[in-house]
């Protein structure tokens, strides 16, 4: 660089100036521009490992999220299914203590058809042993269904031969005794066939009546 001096008549020009730099502080200058430097790197590296750390944290909570959401899928189906099994469980019990009431209830009332059966056949047959002709109303009725064509016997019990033959008097029937029958038993017959009219065949034939009732009742 070229300063004009004034005028002395002497030729007083000054040609470039030139600055010497300082090894010192050329140094200083480059270290302080290294130190610049590595502070924005140090920043851009603290501001990238933020981020990373955010992102990380981020991953971790949606990791977390999805493992808790999978988790109450699983305990919800787990408890689905046991809800299910405790169900059928539950119904299986109410069919099988259905199925063990109505068993009862049937074996309950074959049980008491039985007993009045056997109580009813006690009665009447010591009825018939005090009254042989205990049967007369039934006799009577059946004979009255018969023609004198049909040529009806009668076959009772040998002691009850003559009270059967006074209450038959004016039917047409023959009266007979058997020395094996027993008391209430009362035989009917006819040219197409034959009745039994006694007490126990009138009790099995209203056990049998029970017992198909019982078998055609619905469950």
């Amino acid at each position: 660089m070229t300063f004009p001096l004034e005028s002395t008549g002497r030729d007083h020009s000054v040609g470039p100036l030139r600055f010497r730099s300082h090894g010192r502080l050329g140094r200083e200058v480059q270290a302080a521009e290294a130190e610049e430097d590595l502070t924005a790197e140090l920043e851009s590296l603290r501001a990238a490992l933020f981020q990373a750390e955010q992102q990380r944290i981020a991953d971790v909570s949606l990791a977390r999220e999805q493992g808790a959401k999978q988790a109450r899928a699983a305990m919800e189906e787990e408890a689905e299914e046991q809800r299910a099994e405790a169900r059928r469980e539950i119904s299986d019990a109410i069919e099988a203590f259905e199925a063990e009431r109505k068993r009862y209830f049937a074996d309950a009332e074959a049980e008491v058809v039985k007993l009045a059966l056997a109580l009813a056949r006690r009665i009447l047959n010591r009825e018939a042993k005090l009254d042989p002709l205990m049967l007369r109303g039934v006799v009577r009725v059946a004979v009255e269904q018969m023609t004198s064509e049909d040529e009806v016997r009668l076959r009772v019990p040998r002691a009850d031969v003559a009270a059967w033959t006074d209450i038959l008097q004016g039917e047409d029937v023959q009266v007979e005794g058997d020395g094996v029958m027993q008391p209430g038993s009362c035989e009917l017959y006819t040219k197409c066939g034959s009745v039994d009219l006694g007490v126990e065949a009138q009790l099995s034939e209203i056990e049998t009546s029970f017992c198909e009732l019982l078998g055609k009742r619905p469950s």
